[in-house]
This record gives structure tokens, C-alpha cells and sequence, in this order.
């Protein structure tokens, strides 16, 4: 097993079973931009987001991805892989979807209530959810559907998703919410919360 993650602008990796670090990349390799977001798909490649495009790192490389080759901006906010391959990378101007080579773009023009991504995760039957600073967007590759305040959620400032393989968790600056697919469920400090602004999220389940 090998973790993957960064440090400054230094991306390396600790192979679990040997217990030895390996530095992958040079600091040059990431263009002077800082890393945002990072994570892996089902084909075992690590996906990097930065302010300056996002990477694609595998066996065979490092490949870089930019507004030239398709993304709709190279600030990118978040990365979500699914299980059919699809990489959602969020940006402040909207979404990119990547598959096999071939991208496509969305944002406020194709339907999106709003294209400012924060955040993204992948839900049941690899339905996208989206977070942003205007609620939360679902999307199942046809249409968008917005949650706000005025459905449930607690804040419409959303800041991280993670969805556990049963409900969608939404941190925001004022609180926690869980979606079970039907209503929210609203957590403050007043429930036990350290405190309302939520800067991380994770689930050990695949997504």
C-alpha cells in the first residue's frame, strides 16, 4: 500500500509495507502554484489540483492538465473520481469532467445554480455532488438540483463534502450537516462540535 501526499510543493509518497519514503517530483515539476487538492482513481492514478492546472501522476509519468487542454480554469478548487472512470475537477468558474482524454465543461450557462466549486464528492450511483458558496448541487450527469438553507442546510457556505456510502456530510463556516436523501440534519458546537467552521471532511469508505 502507498500513501500519497504533499508537502509544500514537494510531492512524495511512503510505501506503507517497506516504511521508506520516496520523493516523486521535483518542486520545479509544479510551476510555481500551490497544491489544493489531491486524491486517486479507480486505475490507481493520484490526481493533483493546484492553482495553475491540475496533475495526473501514474507509472508512467506525471501529465499536466491546463485551460489548453480543456480544463475551463487552471485555479483548481477540487477533484472527485468515480467509479466509471470520470474525474470531476472543480474550479471557480465551474466543472470539468475528464474521461479517457476527452473533456467537457459546466458552469452557470449549462445549468449550474452556481459555478464557484468548493468542494465535490462522489454519491450513490456515482451521482457528483457539488459544493459551493451558494449551498450545495447535485448532479446526475442530466440536471442540477441546488440545495440551500431554505431546504435544510445549515450554511450556505459550503467549505468540504465526504460521503460515508449512506449519507452526505456538508461542512460549512456555521456548522455540520448530514444529508440522508431525503432531509438535513443540523450540527453545531451546541451538539458537540469543537467548533462550527468546518475546515475537513473524510469517510473510509471508497469515496
Amino acid at each position: 500500500m502507498k500513501l500519497y501526499f504533499v508537502l509544500a510543493c514537494i510531492f512524495m509518497y511512503i510505501s506503507t509495507s517497506a516504511q521508506t519514503w520516496h520523493r516523486m517530483l521535483k518542486e520545479g515539476n509544479f510551476s510555481n502554484s500551490n497544491v489544493t487538492c489531491i486524491t486517486s482513481d479507480i486505475n490507481q492514478n493520484v490526481w493533483i489540483g493546484t492553482t495553475n492546472g491540475a496533475y495526473k501522476y501514474n507509472n508512467s509519468g506525471l501529465t499536466y492538465l491546463n485551460t489548453s487542454d480543456g480544463l475551463i480554469s487552471n485555479m483548481v478548487s477540487a477533484i472527485s473520481c468515480d467509479l466509471n472512470g470520470k474525474v470531476w475537477i472543480g474550479s471557480p468558474v465551474g466543472l470539468t469532467l475528464w474521461q479517457n482524454g476527452v473533456t467537457s465543461t459546466f458552469n452557470a450557462q449549462g445549468g449550474m445554480q452556481s459555478q464557484n466549486v468548493k468542494a465535490l464528492a462522489i454519491g450513490e450511483n456515482n451521482v457528483l455532488w457539488i459544493g459551493t458558496n451558494s449551498g450545495i448541487i447535485k448532479f446526475n450527469g442530466n440536471s442540477f438540483v441546488q440545495y440551500t438553507t431554505s431546504s435544510g442546510l445549515v450554511s450556505n457556505s459550503v467549505k468540504n463534502l465526504a460521503y460515508d456510502g449512506i449519507n452526505l456530510w456538508i461542512g460549512t463556516l456555521n456548522g455540520l450537516s448530514k444529508y440522508d436523501g431525503a432531509s438535513f440534519t443540523n450540527y453545531f458546537t451546541t451538539s458537540g462540535l469543537p467548533n462550527n467552521n468546518i475546515n475537513a471532511l473524510y469517510s473510509n469508505s471508497l469515496n
